[in-house]
């Protein structure tokens, strides 16, 4: 564990758990992530600058698990989330996706929130 890393075009890939942001601040610039389950998490202030986050076969994305006093956990800057073309469905058969509503909320920019 350290503080203040930065990770620069790097490409982690993985399946459950690809990256452990575990505590300190890190910083990812044009990063590719890829993973199924819960593959970004961890306890760290992370901001992913201009990172391509891929989700494979329609997975969670992130088990951020920051402190509730720690005003920033997780920050996406301009990120790109893109995954496979087969949604994940629940064991009954039905795609969790067509159920969805809203869309999640991606990027703080200067004080206003992007979708």
């Amino acid at each position: 564990m350290g503080d203040r890393q930065v990770y620069r075009k790097c490409r982690l890939l993985g399946w459950q758990d690809t990256l452990y942001a575990n505590g300190g601040r890190q910083y990812f610039d044009h990063c590719y992530i890829e993973g199924r389950v819960d593959f970004i998490f961890g306890n760290a202030r992370a901001v992913f600058d201009h990172c391509e986050i891929h989700s494979k076969n329609g997975g969670h994305v992130t088990a951020a698990s920051t402190d509730p006093a720690v005003p920033w956990g997780f920050v996406f800057l301009d990120c790109k989330l893109t995954g496979d073309a087969t949604p994940w469905k629940d064991p009954r058969g039905r795609s969790r996706v067509a159920r969805r509503r809203r869309r999640p909320t991606w990027a703080v920019r200067g004080g206003r929130t992007r979708r």
